[in-house]
């Protein structure tokens, strides 16, 4: 299991930033690109440059337990990625997903 704020601190690190601007939500489609490809938005010519700073698995958050987060590069910015707009709630009924804005 993974703190999130293993997130918090590889993300000052590799961009000296304190906190997010960007985050990428997905959707049963991009989960699919995730688990059977490549990866999303990694397969996107389109999307600038990026690259997949880190996959986080299975990580506790005070909201819940998230199965997969991504830090990514794009353009040089850091973007979180959680293939998923749906996680199970827990005992506050609150989605693990909302993690994203202590970010």
């Amino acid at each position: 299991m993974t703190n999130y704020q293993e997130i918090l601190l590889l993300k000052q690190e590799k961009f000296g930033a304190t906190s997010l601007n960007t985050a990428s939500i997905g959707g049963s489609g991009t989960w699919a690109i995730d688990t059977a490809g490549e990866g999303f938005p990694e397969v996107l010519s389109c999307a600038g440059s990026k690259t997949v700073v880190r996959v986080f698995r299975d990580v506790n958050t005070p909201f819940g337990d998230v199965p997969v987060i991504k830090l990514i590069n794009v353009d040089e910015y850091p973007v979180i990625r959680v293939p998923y707009h749906e996680a199970t709630r827990n005992y506050t009924g609150k989605h693990a997903g909302y993690f994203l804005a202590t970010l």
